[in-house]
């Protein structure tokens, strides 16, 4: 080693071409500010070249509690379990990074809260034949955490956004305190502040409610449901959604479905009304009278591009 600084706890180079720096000093280790001024005079290893191959050996690259998680991989688990909650490993993986949702959940269980290890697979009897198990009921929690994985911001296991409604109601009380000498209009102001963050937190969890039991947290799906519709109908579910706030989930679907069922209905009668004025009283009839409108519809529309 070159500089007598203790590099144990610090970012180092070590080179990967000098073996040794002598019989009890191990490799060439060099700090990070040696090695960038291209040191080579390292004492016990005089062929030792600022060009050499190297490796970098983080700080945080040893093992703490698990030979196979490093203390980085450690704070990253603590960090991921703070930002998306105790049991959101799957959110807590993907910011580990290098480690599985099950790896997350066993390591957490066992090593910070000293519960014995989930086995991964049931043991087979004694008899050879496989144990009889009852399929796992789905609960509501599975279908709202399943609903809560296809919208980005939403911790179904917590049953929170990143971003709530009113997001900054909370700053309004950061300074607030109450002191014994307040006066009497300076107490009742701070009352009616603390009644005004009240209100926005019963409007928030109303609207955090809505778009639960509306199963509006799966909008990828709810929009592709609406893109089957025709135009006229999606404009009329588009003009009812107001009015959702007033029902429940089945009667808001009941009502949009009732009128929706009316419109195809005016429509279908509408196109009666149609044949009968044209002569038409039978099913062929009727298909030839529509190929012909289609006809009729194309040449009109050819005429209008040529003019």
């Amino acid at each position: 080693m070159h500089c007598t600084r203790d590099t144990t706890r610090m970012i180092r180079i070590t080179c990967a071409e000098c073996p040794s720096s002598g019989a009890d000093r191990g490799p060439v280790v060099l700090c990070i500010e040696c090695f960038s001024t291209g040191v080579e005079d390292v004492p016990g290893a005089p062929g030792h070249r600022k060009n050499h191959a190297y490796m970098v050996s983080d700080c945080l690259s040893f093992s703490i509690l698990d030979s196979e998680w490093s203390a980085d991989e450690e704070l990253l688990l603590l960090d991921g379990i703070e930002m998306f909650g105790m049991g959101n490993w799957k959110d807590i993986a993907e910011h580990v990074g290098s480690k599985t949702d099950k790896k997350c959940e066993t390591h957490y269980m066992v090593n910070y809260l000293k519960l014995p290890a989930m086995p991964e697979s049931p043991e087979k009897p004694s008899s050879g034949r496989a144990a009889a198990t009852p399929a796992a009921t789905p609960t509501a929690d599975d279908d709202k955490e399943k609903m809560g994985s296809a919208l980005a911001g939403y911790m179904p296991l917590r049953g929170d956004f990143d971003v709530e409604h009113d997001n900054d109601a909370e700053v309004i009380l950061a300074d607030m305190e109450f002191a014994d000498d307040d006066h009497p209009t300076e107490r009742e102001l701070k009352l009616k502040v603390i009644a005004i963050y009240n209100a926005k937190l019963d409007e928030r969890e109303r609207r955090k409610k809505f778009v639960v039991e509306h199963q509006l947290l799966d909008y990828k799906k709810y929009q592709q449901n609406e893109r089957r519709r025709p135009k006229d109908e999606r404009e009329l579910v588009m003009q009812l959604r107001p009015f959702a706030r007033f029902h429940s989930k089945d009667e808001h679907d009941a009502l949009v479905e009732g009128l929706v069922a009316a419109m195809r209905l005016r429509k279908q009668i509408a196109l009666l009304q149609e044949y009968r004025r044209h002569g038409v009283r039978t099913l062929a009839e009727a298909e030839l009278y529509e190929q012909d409108k289609k006809k009729r519809e194309v040449e009109q529309a050819l005429q209008k591009s040529r003019e």
